[in-house]
């Protein structure tokens, strides 16, 4: 995947690069058994991949980017595919949550953290 130019335009060429060495490094240190068995060329694109899905979603923090990423990871294919993962696609795409409420709600639904609403 390729990066847009509005999409690099919101980062600044130089903070997405800091940024996607920093998901690089959270990858390779949370999950090994997905950074290993690529070539850093290759781990370099899958992060770029997932942070201009993330850009496209709204998510333009370093703390939501590095979230989706987790989650992509986490969830596979199938937070995109599958219907049990509607719910999570549901909450990216709703334009009345901002990038944290949509972190929080999937983080709540997911993982059993605070509920969005208890975070105000």
């Amino acid at each position: 995947m390729k990066i847009r130019p509005e999409q690099m335009a919101a980062f600044g060429a130089d903070r997405l690069d800091e940024l996607v060495a920093t998901a690089a490094v959270m990858v390779t240190t949370r999950y090994p058994e997905v950074a290993y068995p690529r070539t850093p060329e290759a781990l370099d694109t899958l992060v770029r991949g997932y942070i201009s899905e993330a850009v496209s979603l709204g998510l333009r923090s370093e703390y939501a980017a590095l979230r989706y990423i987790e989650y992509r990871i986490e969830f596979r294919e199938g937070m995109w595919l599958s219907p049990d993962w509607a719910w999570v696609r549901d909450i990216l795409r709703d334009p009345k949550l901002d990038e944290f409420r949509k972190i929080a709600q999937i983080d709540h639904l997911a993982y059993g953290a605070p509920a969005p609403d208890s975070l105000s």
